[in-house]
């Protein structure tokens, strides 16, 4: 596997992974980051391409793996 870096992990793809990570939906992440759902798919696609990942949770434990995301308190709902 290439090695990831955090210059091939874009903002809004950062900002949508941690959403995720919390248990997020599409619809929940694009009104809280104000971006369409269409948007937020397509980041969590491009997110799951490029780690690698089959699905949203392993994408989320790639992330921690890579030391792309960190422990923080999630936004309430």
């Amino acid at each position: 596997m290439v090695p990831f870096t955090s210059r091939a992990f874009p903002r809004v793809s950062s900002r949508c992974s941690s959403f995720i990570r919390q248990g997020f939906t599409a619809k929940e992440i694009g009104r809280l980051a104000g971006i369409s759902e269409r948007t937020v798919r397509w980041h969590v696609s491009s997110l799951m391409d490029k780690l690698k990942a089959a699905d949203r949770a392993q994408a989320v434990a790639r992330g921690f793996e890579l030391g792309l995301l960190g422990v923080s308190t999630p936004p309430r709902r």
